[in-house]
């Protein structure tokens, strides 16, 4: 993921879902996407990723966590320094009490779950925009963690 700027909005289309509370996994997803970069069917098959990773069955590692996320925006645009194809995926999630550790923070084992399934998503977005079948597998995590994120809180991953 990029923390760089996506060009101005431009067609912005996408999906709408009720908040969930703690505990509710969400029927779809509230994705704005900015530009016209993507066709209709790559915006598809991006939500068809990101449904598959993030709405699978419950028994599945993480599920309730996992289903509680939202993919609220999608931009694909060139790089001003370089011309090269970038990736803007922005998730959120409200931190429930599943997610704490004893201190009333998000545990570092979560945030890294969080932080693996955002980045999974948004280089598959990247790869969707560039009509690659590249499929990708985390290979290495190093985070620093500089604040907590409390309970009560939405966390938004860019």
């Amino acid at each position: 993921m990029t923390a760089s700027a996506p060009p101005p909005h431009g067609s912005d289309r996408g999906t709408s879902s009720p908040s969930p509370g703690h505990g509710q996994s969400r029927a779809a997803f509230s994705t704005r996407f900015v530009g016209n970069e993507l066709s209709e069917d790559q915006r598809a098959a991006i939500l068809k990723f990101a449904g598959i990773i993030i709405r699978r069955k419950a028994d599945k590692f993480a599920q309730p966590t996992a289903s509680r996320l939202d993919m609220t925006e999608v931009a694909v645009f060139e790089r001003a320094e370089d011309g090269k194809t970038q990736a803007r995926v922005v998730f959120e999630i409200d931190l429930g009490p599943d997610m704490l550790n004893p201190a009333g923070n998000m545990h570092g084992g979560c945030t890294m779950f969080l932080i693996d399934v955002c980045s999974s998503i948004a280089l598959v977005a990247l790869a969707v925009a560039k009509r690659s079948n590249a499929r990708f597998v985390s290979q290495s995590l190093t985070t620093v963690f500089h604040a907590p994120a409390t309970s009560g809180k939405t966390s938004r991953a860019i």
